[in-house]
């Protein structure tokens, strides 16, 4: 009599305590003959995914420029290295969010516009258009960039050279950690804030100041001396 491996399990399930024990070693010797690997309704491991997802299982470069950090150098900082505008590599580029906009001329660069790491348009090339491979060097011209809110920049640096593209969207960055605190949320300086440069009553305290030291000055036996008309009054 033939009968299949389910219809063991069924009976084996079905069986008094017993007789199930026999059954189960037949089912066992008959899924071992048959070339199985697991009972029924067993899962296996043919079940799981033939391969990692790709953004795992890609093998990750070292960054070509070593520990050299490169920065977006342009009018949008006063073509200064700002932290804010530090790329970071991640596995097979340099990446940078970005949520300024506007028309902006620029360049990539460490913070010493190393001959080596500056990255821009070939002398002489302008116009909106970025070349397929960027120059290097400190001779070279300025790119032009319109950009337009939250965006994400990536430099790829390969054989072939240096190639800059603008995406949508933006990559998870672990340096840019949001402030939830209350009290540094509340805080603002703007250096180019009259109000901010001298804060309230600096002046009134360097005022009282450069009195005292006038009289300090009298009373060690140096008289004040009008200069430009002006009196020990004013």
């Amino acid at each position: 009599m033939d009968i299949g491996i389910d219809k063991l399990g069924e009976l084996t399930a079905a069986a008094p305590g017993g007789i199930r024990g026999a059954l189960l070693r037949v089912l066992v010797l008959a899924a071992t003959a048959a070339g199985c690997s697991a009972l029924p309704g067993q899962q296996t491991s043919s079940s799981a995914p033939a391969s990692a997802p790709a953004s795992t299982a890609m093998a990750c470069n070292a960054p070509p420029l070593g520990s050299t950090a490169l920065f977006l150098r342009g009018s949008m900082n006063q073509w200064q290295p700002v932290d804010e505008h530090e790329f970071a590599y991640r596995c097979d580029a340099y990446y940078l969010n970005i949520g300024f906009s506007g028309q902006h001329p620029f360049k990539i660069a460490d913070a010493q516009w190393s001959e080596a790491t500056v990255f821009a348009n070939p002398p002489g090339r302008s116009g909106p258009d970025w070349p397929a491979v960027l120059a290097r060097g400190t001779a070279t011209g300025n790119l032009q960039g319109r950009f337009d809110g939250p965006q994400m920049l990536r430099l790829a640096i390969g054989p072939a050279g240096a190639q800059l593209s603008l995406l949508p969207g933006s990559f998870d960055d672990p340096r840019r950690q949001p402030v939830s605190d209350p009290v540094a949320l509340s805080l603002r300086h703007d250096s180019r804030e009259l109000a901010d440069k001298q804060p309230e009553g600096m002046q009134e305290l360097m005022m009282q100041l450069g009195s005292e030291s006038l009289k300090i000055g009298e009373a060690l036996g140096h008289p004040i001396v009008p200069i430009f008309g002006l009196t020990a009054r004013y």
